[in-house]
């Protein structure tokens, strides 16, 4: 974390998922279900780049879209969520799978970002999809990365996280449903571009 700075990126607390073509950032505090999602669309072939630690280049550079970097492209889950999956470690009483280890050809350790969401837990069977702020979203995403953060605070990360969210141009809030073989489908509607919140109006969605 303490050299991710030099290079122009930050570490961020997100899962990013997705293929070579781009890959989505979902955010979320602890327990929002990063690890779970990362696992239900590594099993249905999309690529995951990290579950819950991956480094942003949050420099800007007119003309060329952000991009998300893998550190250790793991996904850990408590051991009840495997399904004939084998385990490569264990950490804190959770199983750690390194999906990319089992790649044919060259392994993807970065890709474009295509949309930049939040993580919610939902009640029902159903995932949806509901309008968010970027501004929020960067907000929660910087909150709970600099919670990770050994060294301490990033005093600037929420103002890079918003201009990286207002740059990618693609923000909501996923709210996951108890049925995790629909989980890939909404992520890779989360890839695709979207009327952001705050486009008309106020500025933000309705409060629930």
């Amino acid at each position: 974390a303490q050299l991710l700075p030099g290079f122009g990126l930050a570490l961020v607390h997100a899962a990013a998922v997705g293929d070579a073509n781009g890959m989505a950032l979902l955010t979320g505090y602890g327990g929002s279900g990063k690890s779970t999602t990362a696992l239900a669309c590594h099993r249905q072939g999309l690529t995951v780049l990290g579950d819950d630690y991956v480094a942003v280049d949050t420099r800007p550079r007119p003309g060329r879209r952000p991009r998300v970097h893998a550190l250790y492209a793991s996904v850990k889950v408590v051991p009840c969520e495997l399904r004939g999956e084998t385990p490569s470690a264990s950490t804190g009483g959770k199983a750690v799978l390194y999906p990319l280890a089992g790649s044919h050809g060259p392994v993807l350790q970065s890709a474009p970002l295509m949309g930049f969401h939040r993580l919610r837990l939902g009640t029902g069977p159903a995932c949806h999809w509901q309008a968010a702020h970027p501004d929020d979203v960067a907000r929660i995403a910087a909150a709970s990365s600099n919670l990770q953060l050994p060294t301490g605070d990033d005093a600037g990360l929420e103002q890079r996280l918003r201009n990286l969210a207002h740059a990618i141009g693609n923000s909501a809030e996923l709210w996951l449903g108890s049925d995790r073989r629909q989980v890939p489908a909404a992520v890779r509607e989360g890839l695709r571009p979207r009327q952001q919140a705050g486009q008309g109006g106020n500025g933000r969605p309705p409060r629930g």
